[in-house]
């Protein structure tokens, strides 16, 4: 065979190998961001949970001051809590039903992440709705990753 032929299938193989770490990569990238904010809903929850039963008739979004974080806490972009009648409800609104499912599915444990559809609130793997989300608050009624605290 001609030395070219050798060249050119090697270098397919290595193109193969380069793009088969480049995409176990990008999948890495993708479950460490999907986990930070998993860990940021859970972290907040605590906090505007508190807000929430000091301030039961409080229909409003929930501030970082309101809800006194500490100053070595900063929630993850997108990361917004409300609070309506006495409820804690802090959300985060995903790109996708599927990263809506697999934020939820890394929610630290000891935590419940919900995921709303339709404004209906399932929990992953379920296809069964466990609740529902107040309607017109601003909470995301779709690909929405929801903690209630």
């Amino acid at each position: 065979m001609h030395p070219f032929v050798y060249v050119l299938v090697l270098s397919l193989i290595v193109m193969n190998l380069a793009g088969s770490a480049l995409s176990s990569s990008i999948n890495k990238a993708r479950l460490a961001q999907q986990s930070a904010v998993a860990s940021s809903l859970a972290i907040f929850s605590a906090y505007a949970d508190r807000f929430a039963r000091a301030n039961p008739n409080a229909d409003t979004v929930i501030s970082y001051a309101a809800a006194s974080l500490p100053g070595w806490f900063q929630p993850h972009s997108g990361v917004v809590a409300y609070s309506y009648q006495g409820h804690a409800y802090v959300t985060y609104q995903a790109a996708s039903a599927k990263d809506a499912y697999d934020i939820a599915a890394a929610c630290p444990e000891g935590n419940r992440c919900l995921v709303s559809n339709s404004g209906s609130l399932y929990e992953p793997g379920s296809f069964a709705p466990t609740g529902s989300l107040p309607a017109g608050r601003g909470l995301p009624q779709t690909n929405g990753v929801v903690i209630q605290p």
